[in-house]
């Protein structure tokens, strides 16, 4: 029984990371896009910020929605609350499912994520998108490497 839901978590893992790399690559192409800012008219460019900090959204929740699964297959139980998306990224510290760095940078990207959600209809800094896309193209082999190896030892439990 329990290697049928290690089975199952695992290849769930598995279709997160596989749409983590298709949301990461469309970062990577919005990116350039931003640096490009003297090419588009600014309602243009307005656009693709809003767009970016959307995929940096969408790319965050992946990334809490794989770190859930792998927390609740080793303790059975997950945050709640007010504060649980911070308690979770605490979490994933301290059983080492991310690194001191990439702790750090999830924190940096939930409080994006953050606003993105609940300041609808504000104009978006786009330094800060910016910089927030090229930190998630930076980080994300990391933190895929670090999903990958937990995604095999949770399939080969």
């Amino acid at each position: 029984m329990r290697q049928a839901k290690a089975q199952e978590v695992a290849t769930r893992i598995s279709e997160d990371i596989s749409r983590l790399e298709a949301v990461n690559a469309k970062i990577v192409e919005s990116l350039k896009l931003i640096k490009s800012k003297n090419k588009y008219k600014p309602h243009e460019f307005d656009r693709f910020v809003t767009a970016t900090a959307s995929e940096l959204q969408d790319f965050y929740t992946g990334i809490e929605a794989v770190i859930e699964k792998i927390i609740k297959f080793k303790t059975g139980q997950i945050p709640t609350g007010k504060s649980s998306h911070l308690e979770l990224l605490g979490l994933a510290k301290d059983q080492k499912i991310i690194d001191e760095t990439q702790h750090t940078f999830l924190r940096r990207l939930s409080a994006l994520r953050h606003f993105v959600r609940h300041a609808y209809g504000k104009e978006l800094d786009s330094e800060t998108v910016k910089d927030g896309a090229a930190q998630t193209i930076h980080q994300w082999p990391g933190i895929k490497a670090a999903m990958t190896k937990h995604q095999t030892d949770i399939y080969s439990t």
